[in-house]
C-alpha cells in the first residue's frame, strides 16, 4: 500500500483530514501503516512531517499522533543499547524528556 514516498504521504495527509481511519481502513493499526508511512517520511523528509505536525488547522489529537511512530522507535533503540552500555548513551535525552531538560538518568 506504501509503495513509495508519494504514497506514504498522501496517506498521512488522508490521516490527518480525516479521510483514512480505523473504520476506513481496518488495517490501519494492524498493519501499523501509519507507522511505516511516517517513519519512511521522516526518514527522506523530516521537514514535511514536522510541517504537517505544526498545521495548526489539523486537530492536535491527529497531529500528535505522527510523534508515537518516532518515539517508539527511539525508546525502544535507546533501552537497547542502554541495557548494552549505558555510557555510551549518556549524550542522549531519555526517552521521555525532551533535548535540554535536566535528566537525572544521566546525572
Amino acid at each position: 500500500m506504501l509503495e513509495s514516498l508519494d504514497s506514504a504521504g498522501r496517506f498521512v495527509s488522508g490521516f490527518l483530514a480525516g479521510e483514512i481511519d480505523e473504520t476506513t481502513n481496518p488495517a490501519l493499526e494492524e498493519d501499523d501503516l501509519l507507522m511505516l508511512a511516517v517513519l519512511t517520511l521522516d526518514r527522506t523528509d523530516p521537514g514535511w512531517v514536522l510541517a504537517r505536525i505544526a498545521d495548526s488547522g489539523v486537530p492536535v489529537c491527529l497531529r500528535a499522533q505522527l510523534l508515537w511512530p518516532m518515539m517508539r522507535t527511539y525508546a525502544e533503540g535507546y533501552d537497547i543499547l542502554h541495557r548494552e552500555d549505558p555510557h555510551a548513551v549518556r549524550h542522549l535525552p531519555t526517552p521521555g524528556r525532551h533535548s535540554g531538560e535536566e535528566d537525572a538518568h544521566h546525572a
